[in-house]
């Protein structure tokens, strides 16, 4: 007799083979690891999306998996992205209220038909992680249902507004709601008051802590100290202190992984700067042991101060010390990163971090940090907020 295992549809803006990895990624093998059917669906692609350079090689990987119709993961994870005639776009006609509530409806094929021939019209858990799926509520039968709030969603210019109005909505609707930072919590504490949980990112420790890692010939040929950041280069990382750092400290090799959203503008004079673009997540344990300290060198604004740097931790498992600017969240955090005011004092961190970037008992103090802190822990944490929520 086949045992039924609870069920769990999981929406969230990236897919599953982004480069970047963040917290649904995690959560959604750990629900996998623990005997749950787990399904993974990221925010639609159309044709639309081909005309774009910049997110054109992740188009073609998310259209690989829609033309696939899906696939199940090495974690046995069932991942898929849509694909979508009318896409919810921040564009005229495409930011209409129309677009927003019909951008699902108009899929190929139709995703709830898909869904419910991939046996997820019906879930134990309806985690939504995208605003653009907020119609599943209506349309998928479900026991509990959760909306994560990981960012400041208003603040995103591709988003509609018509999308960005619906999220005070799912969040009075939805039986749980998590968010990833004090700050968050403290402005959707006013829209809501039970079953409103903080539970911060973390890290795959297992992951970045490994013993076994090599120097990747790309960044081999770039000599010492070398200062590293992992992720994608937006508007809120703050690129003029990036080259005020690199004209100050020009011995130093300021080294960048992850896709570039911005002018960046880099030139002769900023010799020191490299631009490397994205690598696998399975690499980036070796690019982050081959250097020396880790950057979060982010512009103090709203949106920055509500976010919780799933970077930090994984800098730090990698045993890095960590200069950030000083937001918010950070300061809330109380990690051993140093927290810089401003320009000058964020190249006198860099220098007094790559002094101690050898010492042995400072990496062992910053991977026991980050150890402290892993998605296993958070995963742990949310079990026992569905679980609570079950028994009522």
């Amino acid at each position: 007799m086949k045992i039924s295992m609870p069920k769990i549809l999981i929406t969230n803006p990236y897919h599953w083979e982004s480069a970047a990895h963040v917290g649904m990624h995690h959560y959604t093998r750990y629900f996998a690891r623990f005997n749950w059917d787990a399904a993974f669906i990221s925010e639609p692609i159309s044709p639309l999306h081909f005309i774009y350079p910049r997110t054109f090689s992740t188009t073609c990987s998310k259209f690989k998996t829609w033309r696939k119709g899906g696939k199940v993961t090495e974690e046995g994870v069932f991942s898929y992205t849509p694909m979508t005639l009318l896409p919810a776009r921040e564009m005229p006609l495409l930011r209409s209220q129309f677009a927003c509530k019909n951008s699902i409806k108009f899929t190929v094929p139709n995703l709830l038909k898909f869904l419910r021939k991939k046996d997820f019209g019906k879930v134990d858990v309806l985690w939504n992680d995208s605003t653009r799926y907020y119609q599943l509520s209506d349309e998928i039968e479900h026991k509990i249902s959760i909306i994560r709030i990981p960012d400041e969603i208003k603040l995103f210019q591709t988003l509609p507004m018509f999308l960005k109005g619906k999220e005070e909505e799912i969040i009075k609707r939805a039986d749980i709601v998590i968010t990833v930072s004090r700050t968050l919590m403290e402005k959707l504490s006013q829209l809501r008051k039970g079953n409103l949980y903080y539970v911060p990112n973390g890290v795959d420790f297992e992951h970045f802590s490994q013993a076994e890692w090599h120097i990747p010939h790309d960044i081999h040929v770039i000599p010492e100290p070398r200062i590293i950041f992992i992720g994608v280069i937006g508007n809120w990382v703050d690129w003029e202190l990036i080259k005020h750092a690199a004209k100050m400290l020009p011995s130093f090799q300021f080294v960048f992984i992850g896709p570039v959203q911005i002018k960046t503008g880099t030139s002769k004079n900023n010799h020191n700067i490299h631009l490397l673009g994205s690598r696998d997540y399975s690499q980036i344990p070796n690019y982050l042991k081959s250097c020396q300290v880790g950057i979060l060198p982010f512009h103090r604004t709203e949106f920055v101060d509500s976010i919780h740097p799933i970077k930090l931790y994984e800098y730090m498992a990698c045993g890095l010390p960590v200069v950030a600017t000083n937001w918010r969240e950070m300061m809330e955090i109380g990690s051993p990163a140093y927290l810089a005011e401003n320009y000058e004092e964020f190249v006198t961190y860099l220098q007094k971090a790559v002094e101690l970037s050898n010492d042995t008992t400072e990496r062992e103090k910053l991977i026991d940090y980050a150890s402290m802190n892993t998605w296993k822990s958070r995963f742990e944490e949310v079990l026992r907020i569905i679980n609570k929520q079950e028994e009522g």
